[in-house]
């Protein structure tokens, strides 16, 4: 992220991202009880990690995001 996202806007962007993953925490506990009630934890836990995998796999569909490449920066000295 740092290397991507320019100096003065890099703390409001890791806001954004820590507040988007804060916010989606609650909807997880008050699903999480009720499937694994219905079925188990141990499905409940699979299923979680893979709807991870597949909505991380998601973010690989932009072509920008699979071409990224390494930032280079110039030394001011």
């Amino acid at each position: 992220m740092a290397e991507q996202i320019p100096p003065h806007a890099l703390s409001r962007a890791s806001a954004y991202e820590w507040m988007g993953s804060l916010a989606l925490l609650p909807l997880g506990y008050i699903a999480a009880g009720p499937l694994a009630k219905a079925t188990t934890a141990e499905t409940v836990l699979v299923a979680g990690a893979i709807l991870t995998a597949i909505v991380l796999a998601l973010g690989l569909i932009p072509r920008d995001t699979r071409t990224l490449t390494r930032a280079t920066h110039r030394s001011k000295v």
